[in-house]
């Protein structure tokens, strides 16, 4: 995996852990 897939992949967690916490 390159730096900036897991760039993307991080901010994916992120973006689902404040849609998961605004539900």
């Amino acid at each position: 995996m390159t730096k900036r897939s897991i760039i993307i992949i991080e901010l994916q967690k992120v973006k689902n852990e404040k849609a998961g916490k605004g539900r």
